[in-house]
């Protein structure tokens, strides 16, 4: 192995650096060459004023951009875009090597270290946007990687008030985005958006990204169940919403704050900020707006929650009427409306009542989403679940078993959903 060195710093001018940087893309395309570029940044903001320059050079050259953010389910990066279509027409941007997993954290490293011959047997053109600390960490984990790599640019600059401007809204939703992801991910999403708050300047430019920024920080912790994390994220959120004076953000963030304390177990600090959200949804929507609708829902689940399964049942109805008038009987909505009916008069012991809302539930997912849909596993899994509780273990097996498979093969063995099925399975007698 060989023995690495250690990365230095220069500190040239920005236009400069992504000239190099497109000099070196322009030399790759024409000569049909693998290209490993290395791009130091310190700002997420001047990195998505580098990003969006070199990506129109690399538009005017032919090619296409395709972002990839590693992550611990996507860490062995080489073998990834070794299997993706079109790399001869494409420049990847790859982001998040830090955020590999590992035990260690380190399999992303590894994975470049190791698998370094594919970028040039496939020809593969890729730029690495990495801050400092993941700079200095490839050198030392994936020291023949490091000296493999055909180019190292920097775009150290602090960033400009207009680049702030600029990348403000659209930087806090572009990464991260996956629906389902683990806890190493979570946290790395928590750390990209940490990163941007201490960038953005206290200003009121800045008041939408900001509030924006504590409202996705505090849905994570939630995740992760960091509450009292969660709790500070939305009271920093809230006031930046009043200041902005716009109601139905307001209620977004009611809601949420709500939904961290009903997932906290502190039902009684939950009901008045979805009982606000409820109230300005009504007072600017109408009382039959889809959107109030699931205001309705969400005070349905708290009381439900609360074990007042009779205080519940108006709020489900309603917005189980509403989704019906507005939506129609097949709507994926009235659907989720009909399992919520379905779960209370389970919990209230009425099996027979209950059955008939699974069953519609079931019905309109496989009509609207087929029959392989993970939805459609949800409503398998209620109808197993409910015809547990009824006593009959023979009929339940079948539900549970097609959601157990439909989970395994859409979300993998991993996913929650997969290993709930896989225990209601593990629960019934074998056919």
């Amino acid at each position: 192995m060989s023995t690495p060195t250690a990365p230095s710093f220069t500190n040239r001018p920005f236009a400069e650096q992504v000239s190099r940087l497109t000099r070196e893309l322009d030399r790759a395309v024409r000569l049909d060459s693998p290209l490993i570029a290395l791009a130091l940044y310190k700002s997420e903001f001047v990195r998505a004023e580098a990003e969006a320059a070199v990506a129109e050079a690399v538009r005017g050259l032919g090619q296409r951009v395709e972002r990839v953010q590693i992550s611990p389910q996507r860490a062995d990066l080489p073998r990834y875009l070794r299997d993706r279509p079109d790399s001869a027409e494409t420049v990847y941007f790859v982001s998040g090597v830090q955020f590999g997993g590992g035990e260690d954290g380190l399999n992303a490293y590894r994975a470049l270290n190791i698998r370094r011959e594919y970028f040039i047997e496939y020809k593969l053109r890729v730029v690495f946007w990495l801050t400092k600390g993941e700079m200095v960490a490839l050198s030392r984990h994936a020291p023949d990687f490091w000296a493999f790599r055909h180019r190292s640019v920097e775009f150290m600059e602090e960033p400009t008030a207009a680049q702030i401007t600029k990348h403000q809204s659209a930087l806090p939703t572009r990464q991260w985005s996956n629906d389902y992801q683990d806890l190493a991910s979570i946290e790395a999403k928590i750390a990209y958006r940490q990163r941007l708050l201490t960038q953005l300047p206290d200003t009121p430019e800045s008041t939408a990204a900001r509030a924006d920024l504590y409202y996705t920080l505090a849905t994570l912790y939630r995740a992760s169940q960091r509450f009292e994390e969660a709790e500070a994220a939305m009271q920093n959120a809230i006031p930046l919403a009043e200041q902005m004076e716009d109601d139905l953000l307001l209620a977004r963030y009611d809601d949420e704050l709500a939904r961290i304390y009903e997932r906290w177990g502190k039902y009684e600090k939950a009901f008045p900020f979805y009982q606000q959200a409820l109230d300005i949804r009504k007072k600017i929507l109408g009382d039959d707006h889809p959107t109030t609708a699931a205001s309705l829902n969400n005070m349905g689940g708290l009381l439900e929650s609360m074990g007042e399964y009779e205080g519940a049942r108006p709020f489900f109805q309603q917005a189980l009427d509403i989704y019906k008038k507005v939506l129609g009987d097949d709507h994926p909505d009235t659907a989720i409306s009909l399992n919520n009916m379905g779960y209370l008069l389970q919990a209230m012991g009425d099996y027979e009542g209950a059955r008939p809302f699974h069953e519609q539930a079931l019905d309109i997912h496989k009509k609207v989403l087929g029959d392989d849909h993970p939805h459609t596993a949800t409503s398998l899994n209620n109808m197993g679940v409910l015809l547990q509780a009824m006593g009959d273990l023979q009929g339940a097996r079948p539900f549970v078993q097609q959601a157990l498979d439909i989970w395994e093969a859409k979300l993998g063995a991993n996913h929650p959903h997969t290993k709930i099925a896989r225990n209601n399975l593990a629960r019934l007698p074998a056919s």
